[in-house]
């Protein structure tokens, strides 16, 4: 939001202090042989329900150890009430307004002495509604200033004074810019800065005499979120410029709140004196009628930089007003105006101008918003150069593109492994790397008010490498051959490949079938078609060494035999193998060449037979046999399920099955039971009611062993209650 400025005191609103001064300070000027002329300004709420101002007002000198040398009374002078000023028409004042202001004066004769002397007046108390201090109903002020000693040289000064009194009322949310800077009557260098006041004497002595209180004077105490620096609380924001005392601030907490400026004086380079002003903010909530707001450009939407054209449209955050004014600030012109709330403007040269913003012109509410802009003509910048280079011969010439404003200064960043680092012209030649892949390469063009930069990248192949792999494993033919590419290169490779049998490829890592027994050569040529130009080829003999594989045959008798008699006879007709072992399901070894072997269980087994060479080879044969199983069926006919503990359910017995389901069926063929599991049984029972007497029949399907065709039995049974 636009500042609200106050160039003069403005208005100092009702606040209820324990005691009555809300704000003051010291100055002095120097008549001549050794006289001081003192003012003590002391500003007063009107309706203050404290004290009226000290008479006399009690003022002490002191020197450099802090012992007094002088203790003065003041008679009051009279004060006087100041008008009422308030700088924003859009704003309505409070009305219960009210500031009178008295000027203590006294003149005090004090020969030069090093250290010089401290003058200075106390007061109690500040009131319990400052928000910032830490027991403010017990803490009051002091009012410091210095004279500055004798090996200064600077002993006859006339101490800066401040040439306005801040607002004792600014706006929560509305910035507050004010002129707080001092003048020096002897030309003096002065320098401004946020600084803690001084508190001083307390509750029991609210008016002390100079004797009571001895310097070095105590800081105020902020309380937690406050300080000297940011006395209006985290979240709100307070700046002195250091070298003019241009004062903003932008309040965001309702209360008062307790600030401290200094000016320190400077003569040849050496500090002399300092002064420090200690006054209060009252921050209350304004209405304001409307505001003008001209976006600064450093905040306007899209802008990446200054350079970016003539042409610009501006942006408008105002609001409460109907007409709009706008001034562009181009010098005698009378034709850079516009009424428009977000104008479009070309301007005709490069230049900084001041836009000036005015909402309901010539209305009594009305209000001004001004900016500076930058315009200078957009930067275009880039650069060409041959890319893809080979490490061993690369050489870069890099040419500079540049649109944009006059003069720029170029700066070209080639990074650290490259034989020319950086450079400041618009074109560079014979730049040289020593490393290989993506290079970044960046150009910069700086004008007075813009920077652009270009960044892209090239690339430098490395020398490549062939190289390649064989996935070991036995060789035993035939054998599946698979080969690995290992070879490096930065660009794409042809590949060629020769299996030394006959057998070629042009894939990257190929399988190949060696199905006899031999020695093979194997070779490999690649070629690049980019960046270093390179036909490589390499050759690995012998590299393939097959051996011969036995045979594995085996017959078994008989086929098949049933669980009173599992036996079965093993004979190896194997060839070409020096050792023999036979598996049996998987988890039983035998290692004999003939054996008879048996199965306790029925069901169908599997037999593999497994053939070793001399030189590790291997083959494998399977066969199956079966197990036929005694399978024991046995079904009742009749069961009485009166709760008598007897034949109380129906279940038939089936043993050694490896299939098993039963249904039963009433005599409309509903089922009325069914399981899967031989262990289950019926107890004469269905959705959970009884059946009633009579005949049933059933279904009773199983298999014998795994592999078998299903036996279907069907029967009835009497059920009897």
């Amino acid at each position: 939001m636009k500042s609200i400025i106050f160039i003069v005191f403005l208005i100092l609103s009702r606040i209820t202090f324990a005691s009555h001064i809300i704000g003051g300070d010291i100055y002095y000027d120097y008549l001549g042989n050794n006289e001081y002329r003192v003012y003590i300004v002391l500003f007063r709420d009107c309706y203050s329900t404290g004290a009226a101002y000290d008479d006399p007002l009690q003022f002490g000198v002191y020197n450099s150890s802090n012992q007094l040398v002088q203790s003065q009374s003041i008679n009051f002078p009279g004060s006087v009430t100041l008008p009422i000023e308030f700088s924003n028409p859009c704003v309505d004042p409070p009305l219960d307004v009210c500031t009178e202001r008295a000027i203590y004066t006294i003149v005090l004769n004090l020969p030069p002495i090093v250290g010089g002397y401290k003058l200075a007046y106390q007061r109690c108390c500040r009131g319990p509604n400052i928000s910032n201090l830490i027991m403010p109903e017990d803490t009051g002020l002091t009012l410091v200033t210095n004279i500055p000693g004798s090996e200064t040289g600077a002993a006859q000064n006339s101490s800066a004074r401040f040439n306005n009194y801040p607002p004792l009322i600014i706006c929560n949310n509305i910035d507050l810019e004010f002129d707080h800077s001092a003048t020096d009557p002897d030309g003096d260098l002065l320098t401004y800065e946020l600084a803690a006041p001084f508190e001083g004497a307390n509750d029991l002595a609210p008016m002390p005499t100079p004797s009571e209180y001895n310097p070095p004077f105590a800081n105020v105490n902020y309380a937690s979120t406050f300080s000297y620096s940011n006395p209006l609380g985290s979240g709100a924001s307070i700046s002195l410029d250091g070298n003019t005392g241009w004062l903003v601030a932008d309040p965001n907490l309702l209360g008062y709140f307790v600030v401290g400026i200094k000016v320190k004086e400077y003569r040849n380079g050496v500090l002399i004196a300092e002064t420090i002003r200690d006054f209060v903010f009252k921050v209350i909530n304004c209405v304001v009628e409307l505001d003008a707001a001209l976006v600064p450009q450093t905040e306007m939407t899209g802008l990446n930089s200054f350079c970016e054209g003539f042409t610009i449209t501006f942006e408008n955050n105002s609001w409460g007003g109907t007409n709009y004014l706008w001034d562009f600030g181009v010098l005698d012109s009378q034709s850079d105006v516009s009424t428009q709330f977000a104008p479009t403007f070309t301007y005709p040269e490069e230049g900084q101008y001041e836009v000036t913003l005015i909402v309901n012109p010539g209305m009594p509410c009305t209000d001004t918003s001004r900016q500076t802009f930058n315009i200078y003509n957009s930067i275009d910048i880039s650069y060409t150069v041959e890319d893809s280079m080979c490490i061993s011969n690369n050489s870069h010439d890099f040419v500079g593109l540049y649109t944009g404003p006059e003069n720029p200064l170029f700066e070209w960043n080639f990074g650290p492994n490259s034989s020319i680092s950086s450079s400041t012209d618009l074109n560079v030649n014979d730049v040289v790397f020593n490393t290989v892949g993506f290079i970044p390469v960046t150009l910069t063009a700086t004008t007075n008010m813009c920077v652009e930069t270009f960044t892209d990248s090239i690339f430098i192949f490395n020398e490549p490498t062939i190289e390649f792999s064989l996935t070991p494993k036995k060789q035993c033919a035939p054998f599946i051959a698979e080969f690995n590419d290992l070879s490096i290169s930065n660009a794409q490779l042809v590949y060629s490949w020769d299996f030394g049998d006959g057998g070629t490829s042009n894939l990257a890592n190929p399988t190949h079938l060696y199905e006899f027994v031999g020695s093979y050569d194997v070779t490999l040529t690649v070629q690049t078609t980019e960046g270093c130009l390179a036909d490589l080829t390499l050759t690995k003999n012998g590299l393939i060494q097959t051996f011969p594989s036995p045979t594995s045959l085996f017959e078994m008798t008989p086929d098949k035999a049933t669980v009173f008699n599992p036996y079965f006879k093993i004979n190896d007709y194997s060839i070409g193998h020096i050792s023999t072992h036979y598996i049996l399901d998987s988890n039983t070894y035998v290692f004999e060449t003939n054996p008879t072997v048996s199965f306790v269980e029925s069901g169908q087994h599997r037999i593999r037979q497994i053939v070793v060479n001399e030189y590790a080879c291997t083959d494998t044969a399977t066969r199956h046999i079966k197990i036929v199983p005694f399978t024991t069926v046995y079904v009742p006919n009749s069961f009485t399920p009166d709760g008598n503990k007897y034949n109380n359910v129906f279940q038939p017995v089936v043993l050694d099955a490896s299939f098993y389901e039963f249904r039963i069926f009433n005599r409309w063929g509903e089922e009325l039971f069914f399981s899967n599991n031989p262990k289950d049984s019926w107890d004469g029972n269905f959705d959970g009611k009884p059946c009633p007497d009579g005949t049933y029949s059933y279904r009773l399907t199983y298999k014998e062993y795994e592999g078998s065709e299903n036996i279907v039995v069907n029967g009835h049974i009497n059920l009897l209650r």
